[in-house]
């Protein structure tokens, strides 16, 4: 017997734009500022899982000279482009943070139980229109994002270091379907 396995609803554009705002209006320098972007940078920009962001510091980050940034993820042989939308953040707090943990930088633990919810938490609590912030809805956003653009399946379920495509389904119901215009297009090829 199996439950259905429900996924995190991902953030709409206005509330991950909400969150942005939020984040630049924290000094960038400081450890909540740099935290908050890291966060944000590393599950709606990347993707990232939990332990996937607390391990990540700022040389698993690199710059291409394309300027497309690119995430070593800890722990696996997988390397994540990180959305445009993201990458100047991303880049700033990777060089500021250097051989230091992205998020939560003055921690003492590598791994702590509940370190991004509890963080969001004491951080966001109580702060004015905003959603509860979570990273599985960030990683959601991320994938349901690739999946609007068409991205192929198995890129991105690679990238989010899923064993198949079939672990996107659940993700597909937030997609909206082609226009009929759209459909047109794709299924004629060029001309």
């Amino acid at each position: 017997m199996s439950a259905k396995r429900q996924r995190a609803a991902p953030y709409t554009p206005p509330e991950l734009a909400r969150y942005l705002m939020w984040a630049r209006t924290l000094p960038p320098t400081s450890a909540l500022g740099g935290s908050a972007l890291a966060l944000l940078a590393l599950g709606a920009g990347c993707g990232l899982a939990r332990r996937e962001v607390l391990a990540t510091r700022g040389t698993d980050i690199t710059v291409l000279p394309s300027e497309a940034v690119v995430v070593a993820v800890p722990g696996s042989d997988r390397l994540v482009v990180c959305r445009a939308l993201w990458e100047e953040a991303l880049a700033a707090r990777a060089c500021a943070a250097g051989d230091g943990y992205l998020f939560l930088p003055q921690r003492q633990v590598a791994d702590p139980k509940n370190g991004v919810s509890n963080w969001a938490e004491r951080t966001l609590g109580g702060a004015s229109g905003l959603p509860e912030l979570k990273l599985a809805r960030l990683r959601s956003t991320w994938i349901v994002e690739l999946l609007r653009q068409r991205v192929p399946e198995d890129v991105i379920a690679r990238a989010a270091g899923m064993k198949s495509t079939a672990a996107l389904a659940s993700y597909r119901a937030s997609v909206p379907p082609l226009t009929t215009a759209a459909t047109a297009r794709m299924l004629r090829g060029s001309t």
